[in-house]
């Protein structure tokens, strides 16, 4: 073989490499660029299921605020502690627990501030207060009313 045909069938061959690492480069960028909108819209999706999250939670909360109103009025106007009131008091319990849960879970505790919380230690309070037979159950539907209200469940 000719030097002449060898030098040109290397150019060639180079030509031909370059086109390669032409379209290899731009596949590249392509891939990146399709990798950073993917990272985006991934990102938006998990915002957006926190929202949700955290929607499904108020709702929660709402329910367990409605579950411990609605049995507060099934508890006798004089509630004293006594075995034959144990069963309304484990329901009382654990509606107001449903409600504790929920607020945790939204964590409201660590906002000392936050109004929600306020209401739910007052609710929690005048809760100790009815189990012991020094108040009345209709003054905690005041303060469940209270608490449902500031409850907002618009996102």
């Amino acid at each position: 073989m000719d030097a002449d045909i060898i030098s040109f069938e290397s150019l060639l061959a180079a030509q031909e490499a370059a086109k390669w690492s032409l379209w290899t480069m731009i596949g590249g960028w392509v891939s990146g660029l399709a990798t950073t909108v993917a990272c985006f819209i991934a990102l938006r999706s998990t915002n957006s299921w926190r929202e949700q999250e955290k929607y499904k939670r108020i709702i929660s909360l709402k329910e367990s605020i409605f579950s411990y109103k609605s049995t507060l009025y099934y508890v006798p106007s004089d509630l004293k502690p006594s075995p034959e009131f144990k069963d309304i008091a484990f329901q009382l319990q654990d509606a107001l627990d449903a409600i504790h849960k929920q607020c945790l879970l939204l964590g409201y505790d660590e906002m000392p501030n936050n109004e929600i919380w306020k209401a739910f230690l007052e609710l929690f309070e005048l809760h100790s207060e009815l189990l012991q037979g020094n108040i009345k159950a209709n003054v905690l539907v005041g303060a469940t009313s209270r608490l449902s209200l500031l409850v907002k469940t618009k996102q």
